[in-house]
């Protein structure tokens, strides 16, 4: 009984990552647009899609 529902709750933390990691790449993408600091906030859009996965990954083993 427990194996589903722990399969369950891991689904939903690894989409809740996923949609987290979205809707920071859109956000930054339209701040991008709309300032002219192209350099620092394509740092940040890098620094978060490398964090996410491993985020995700040790999330996924606990």
């Amino acid at each position: 009984m427990l194996t589903p529902m722990s399969m369950r709750f891991k689904q939903e933390i690894y989409f809740l990552f996923l949609a987290v990691t979205i809707i920071c790449s859109a956000y930054t993408a339209v701040i991008e647009q709309m300032t002219n600091a192209s350099t620092f906030l394509s740092l940040n859009t890098t620094y978060a899609f490398e964090v996410t996965p491993t985020t995700i990954s040790k999330s996924l083993r606990a």
